[in-house]
């Protein structure tokens, strides 16, 4: 009977609540939007500064704490379960022409 409660209220149709509802776009992010800026231009430049030898652009957007190395050849995203890594690194993905790497 539980069982049957849980899957009634997790799924809707052939798709997971969770799934159904995440966000799509930058827009649809809650909280964080300096740094999914930050990392959407740290994204969009990388090919240029790191295969081309372009100069990397200043980080862009305010923010405390020392400035972002906009240099770096890799980026690492961290923090707490349900804060939005996963998300905001699926909706970055879809602005550039990268396959993310976890799935």
């Amino acid at each position: 009977m539980l069982f049957h409660v849980l899957a009634t209220v997790l799924f809707t149709g052939d798709t997971l609540w969770v799934d159904k509802y995440k966000p799509q776009s930058c827009s649809e992010l809650v909280g964080n939007n300096t740094l999914v800026a930050i990392l959407k231009q740290w994204l969009f430049q990388w090919e240029a500064v790191h295969l081309h030898g372009a100069t990397a652009e200043q980080a862009r957007g305010g923010g405390q704490g020392k400035p972002k190395d906009m240099t770096k050849k890799a980026v690492l995203l961290s923090g707490p379960p349900g804060i939005g890594k996963t998300s905001s690194a699926h909706i970055i993905a879809k602005w550039v022409p990268i396959r993310p790497a976890m799935d």
